[in-house]
């Protein structure tokens, strides 16, 4: 075989080889001691919103890496908040709810497409009010209104939310949202059970979800204090409920439905939290996106889409029948080379 003909048949391999494969394309910010890094390397959250009560109810699982058991979550918003202790099984649903449809091309081979009780006398300041301290699942939190960042940064370090090497670092992300008048729930593990699971060992998982209900005029996911404890990729997963189809700036649309009676019969038939979630008019939206450290300047606030055209997206496996017409190619060109090469019998 020619090198010229070696090299078209290796390029029609890659081609068909890689040709049917399409690319896979926070909440808050996680403090810890220096030296024990955390970081977050995941963000996923459930917003469910009412227009007319202009109440967000916003559940948030993130993950996380660390070698610590001691660290802060620390979640800014809008008004104060509501919280309440929520359990994985929403997202494990939703996960199964808006999964993309599976579609074979017809030559099978296998390929695929593609969340202590402390004494605030002597150390509270004027510019810092504690507005509840609450046991919220395994986390000891504190809802807090600030007027000052810096004196809040003090204020989370002297009651064991910020050590002393992380302030400075933090009060200019902290300033972000004191200019404004949001609010803040500092949040620590406070279960013992829980420490003790991954004590002095390394630890890759999901916080207990938490569920942050407030008055805002506007649908926002808190983002911009990520960037305190962000990977390089951070990948943010919105599930978002509300009147029309959502979106956000640079986000991809995995999955898009407007929730009839229906087929709300149709979920209560199949999931035990998600009937309970989807009661109110939902149009369900599923949002991704992929954020570097530098791109988490601002929050996120979600807007209505052009339209509501419903969206449920298609992954499919095998090899689509062009592709496999240059496999088949490329099964005659290696057969005649390989005949070329056979000696003759005389």
């Amino acid at each position: 075989m020619s090198h010229r003909i070696r090299k078209l048949c290796w390029g029609a391999f890659l081609i068909a080889l890689l040709g049917g494969r399409t690319a896979c394309r926070a909440d808050g910010g996680f403090v810890s001691q220096l030296g024990l890094d955390i970081w977050e390397p995941s963000q996923l959250a459930l917003i469910l919103y009412d227009p007319e009560a202009q109440r967000e109810e916003m559940i948030i699982q993130v993950g996380f890496q660390s070698m610590s058991a001691d660290f802060a979550w620390i979640v800014p918003v809008p008004g104060v908040p509501e919280l309440t202790a929520e359990e994985n099984t929403p997202f494990y649903e939703l996960s199964r709810l808006t999964r993309p449809l599976e579609r074979d091309r017809g030559l099978d081979c296998g390929c695929s497409d593609t969340e202590r009780p402390v004494d605030y006398g002597a150390d509270n300041q004027e510019d810092v009010t504690v507005l509840d301290d609450q046991a919220v699942g395994v986390f000891h939190a504190l809802t807090l209104e600030a007027s000052d960042a810096g004196a809040l940064a003090d204020s989370l370090g002297a009651w064991g939310y910020l050590h002393e090497e992380n302030e400075e670092q933090v009060v200019s992300s902290l300033q972000h949202y004191v200019a404004k008048s949001w609010y803040f729930v500092a949040m620590k593990i406070d279960s013992a059970d829980a420490r003790a699971e991954y004590q002095n060992n390394y630890y890759y998982g999901g916080l207990q979800p938490v569920r942050f209900a407030f008055v805002t005029d506007a649908v926002v996911y808190p983002m911009h204090i990520s960037a305190i404890s962000a990977v390089a990729n951070t990948d943010v997963l919105l599930y978002v409920c509300a009147d029309h189809r959502m979106t956000f700036d640079g986000a991809s649309t995995e999955y898009a439905n407007w929730f009839s009676e229906s087929e709300l019969d149709a979920v209560r038939k199949s999931y035990t939290t998600l009937p309970a979630l989807l009661a109110q008019p939902c149009f369900l939206t599923k949002l991704r996106r992929t954020f570097r450290p530098q791109e988490m300047t601002e929050d996120i606030y979600l807007e209505r889409a052009e339209s509501d055209r419903e969206y449920r997206q298609i992954r499919y496996s095998g090899v689509p029948a062009a592709e496999g017409l240059l496999f088949v190619i490329l099964g005659i060109l290696l057969t005649l080379a390989r005949r070329r090469r056979l000696p003759t019998r005389g």
